[in-house]
């Protein structure tokens, strides 16, 4: 089981964030930042399914599949970078 600790509680959510957090800051409030926070959510739930799967399959443990939670994990600190991002996009610049 260690190897999901450092894709799944350390490099997803710190790539999340700072994608998030890019995105949030450099492009208008449109459809593009709302889908952007979806894709990024999407890419908890693949790397369940892909890193859990096959371990069900072979048998080595008995996991759950893939659900809302994994889902909502991702979205949420989707939303937290793109609203960190939006926030300091709206700030003046100090120059």
């Amino acid at each position: 089981m260690g190897y999901v600790i450092l894709p799944l509680h350390i490099a997803l959510p710190t790539s999340g964030i700072v994608s998030a957090f890019l995105i949030g800051r450099s492009s208008e409030l449109s459809w593009r930042r709302l889908a952007a926070a979806v894709a990024i959510a999407v890419l908890y739930v693949l790397h369940t399914v892909a890193t859990f799967s096959l371990s069900n399959a072979l048998g080595l443990t008995n996991i759950a599949p893939a659900n809302l939670v994994a889902f909502m994990y991702g979205l949420v600190l989707a939303a937290i970078g793109l609203a960190v991002g939006w926030l300091t996009c709206l700030r003046p610049s100090q120059a």
